[in-house]
């Protein structure tokens, strides 16, 4: 398994202090199970991943301004949308990972920075899988 120099949350308890390392296999894409959700229309899903992938470099630097400006609530709305845009497009790692950012938020516990730096690894992992399904959807 290939593992990225980055670093995740070992659990999802915001109390937990353990971090380990993201697995640059974790961030495959279940592609089918995407094209089953969107009925099958594969132009859908390109266009859908195409708009994610323009999206996904963004969410580390906004977290990050929310949880700066002390707005948990707009913290975890742009998690929360990042885990349904992530499940829609068959990214379910980077979801779950979402779904506990978003709890670590809404908790009020979490350390910001670790956070963010987290966030910002896994949109490192998940963007060339993500770009490599663009091109060969764009392709198709």
């Amino acid at each position: 398994m290939a593992i990225q120099s980055h670093f995740m949350p070992a659990s999802s308890d915001p109390n937990q202090t353990r971090w380990s390392p993201v697995a640059a296999d974790a961030m495959r894409l279940d592609e089918v199970a995407a094209l089953d959700r969107l009925g099958g229309s594969s132009a859908l899903f390109a266009i859908i991943l195409k708009s994610f992938v323009s999206d996904l470099a963004a969410y580390p630097s906004t977290v990050q301004a929310h949880l700066r400006r002390h707005d948990a609530v707009a913290a975890a709305r742009a998690l929360h949308t990042l885990k349904g845009l992530a499940a829609t497009v068959g990214a379910s790692y980077l979801a779950q990972q979402a779904i506990a950012l978003e709890r670590d938020v809404k908790s009020g516990t979490a350390d910001t920075d670790a956070m963010v730096a987290s966030l910002q690894a896994l949109v490192d992992c998940a963007l060339p899988v993500l770009h490599d399904a663009v091109q060969r959807h764009a392709a198709a």
